[in-house]
């Protein structure tokens, strides 16, 4: 459904991320996937998303930097090439942050140049970007998918959190992006 689709943009966009690597040191053929990762308690949300989408392969748990167990839902390239980008294409629904928009512009061109060799990416400058991201805050609240990828991305990003003075609050953590946080 569309109003789910929106939402895994939104999980994507806070706790995504589109890997481009060489999967070959000595060939350097290009390695594509999209993964989601999240602590261990959260693993029934990735186990609903990949039920839903019938696509991806859960990992873990694995130990993180902080010492906490994270599971990871992946999806692999011919996955993202034939079912999850063509969605998103299909939907015109596309990643509001930065980062993620510049790993999933560079995954859809080295999909659309059918590029193999990692060492062809260099050759390739000014990727373009399929989708054009609203230039004022209150164009973000105009675009179809954004309520349910807030709601996607607030469940990424989102955290509960008491204050020293027993305040409590509730944030959103991203990096500078002044238009989509307006």
């Amino acid at each position: 459904p569309y109003s789910f689709l929106s939402r895994l943009a939104g999980i994507i966009d806070g706790d995504g991320y589109i890997s481009v690597v060489s999967s070959d040191k000595i060939r350097g053929n290009i390695s594509i996937s999209l993964k989601i990762g999240l602590i261990y308690t959260d693993l029934p949300m990735l186990n609903e998303l990949k039920i839903i989408l019938r696509i991806g392969r859960i990992a873990g748990p694995y130990k993180n930097i902080k010492g906490k167990d994270v599971v990871y839902l992946i999806f692999n390239k011919t996955e993202l090439q034939q079912v999850l980008f063509p969605l998103f294409i299909y939907h015109n629904i596309f990643f509001l942050t930065y980062t993620r928009r510049d790993q999933f512009d560079l995954a859809m061109h080295i999909l659309k140049n059918d590029l193999k060799l990692f060492e062809n990416i260099s050759k390739s400058s000014n990727i373009p970007s399929l989708f054009k991201l609203p230039e004022n805050p209150s164009d973000y609240i105009q675009l179809n998918f954004f309520k349910n990828w807030l709601v996607g991305f607030t469940n990424a990003e989102g955290s509960f959190l008491m204050k020293q003075n027993n305040d409590g609050c509730f944030q959103i953590k991203q990096q500078i992006h002044v238009e989509l946080f307006e």
